[in-house]
């Protein structure tokens, strides 16, 4: 008996491509958690109005969750706006299941905005879930720095995991 797995991939530079490609992964069964942040910003074109915009939680990355048995990982990194799992060693990087309950809960508790995990086989419990992950957690998904987030979120991924 095999269980769902969630992995780490590295996306292609720009949101339409890496939309395209949850798209195309759900498409194939994979269950994907792509957060986004919308916030308010000033319009540079017309004075004192504001217009909504819409960032990756974690930019450049996705977390997908498949069934380790499927022959799907070549697959993935074929995937339009896919480049290639993280890997920790000689395979992809595995992220334990608490490990991404956590980042889940984390984002709920933040209230992020456009939480999707597509699939009902996923759950999230509700409640205290955040544990003792909460402060590294927390800690990246407040870094102001998109670079400095990616590397703590790889980091985290890899010390945890």
């Amino acid at each position: 008996v095999y269980m769902k797995t969630w992995y780490l991939v590295l996306l292609k530079p720009g949101k339409g491509k890496a939309l395209k490609a949850k798209e195309k992964l759900e498409s194939m069964g994979v269950i994907t958690f792509y957060p986004l942040l919308h916030r308010k910003q000033m319009r540079k074109d017309r004075r004192n109005t504001m217009r909504t915009v819409s960032q990756p939680l974690f930019p450049g990355y996705m977390f997908l969750c498949f069934d380790s048995s499927d022959s799907l990982f070549s697959k993935v990194e074929c995937c339009e706006g896919v480049i290639c799992f993280v890997r920790f060693g000689n395979g992809p990087a595995i992220i334990r299941y608490s490990v991404m309950e956590n980042i889940i809960a984390a984002c709920f508790k933040l209230g992020v905005e456009n939480v999707d995990v597509v699939e009902g086989n996923v759950e999230i419990m509700e409640g205290n879930t955040v544990n003792s992950y909460d402060e590294r957690i927390l800690s990246v998904i407040n870094e102001p720095d998109s670079s400095l987030k990616s590397m703590k979120l790889v980091a985290m991924i890899h010390e945890m995991s």
